[in-house]
């Protein structure tokens, strides 16, 4: 390998060059740790609003299945409650027909 001697005003030229590129470099080095601790936080906070999101709709989910079932025993309480009206009227008709035999 074999080196040149470049002239002394073209090394200060590099030396400023040089200082340069490692300012930018350390810019751009501090920069981009930033904006990877912003996406970070980003992702962490989406992947937490989809947690949330998710834990809504299952909570909707739940809220619509306890509806159902609140309608679903409502109308079997319902039908049980005519079936006892039924019933009822039954008997004092049994009763007042065997009061009327006795």
């Amino acid at each position: 390998m074999e080196f040149i001697n470049a002239p002394i005003e073209h090394n200060n030229q590099i030396v400023e060059s040089h200082l340069q590129a490692c300012y930018t470099s350390h810019l751009l080095n501090f920069t981009s740790g930033e904006l990877n601790e912003s996406l970070e936080g980003f992702q962490e906070s989406f992947e937490s609003k989809q947690k949330y999101q998710s834990s809504q709709n299952e909570l909707q989910n739940i809220q619509q299945n306890l509806t159902l079932q609140n309608e679903k025993f409502a109308k079997k309480e319902s039908t049980s409650q005519i079936l006892i009206t039924n019933l009822q009227s039954e008997k004092q008709a049994l009763d007042g027909k065997l009061t009327e035999q006795l």
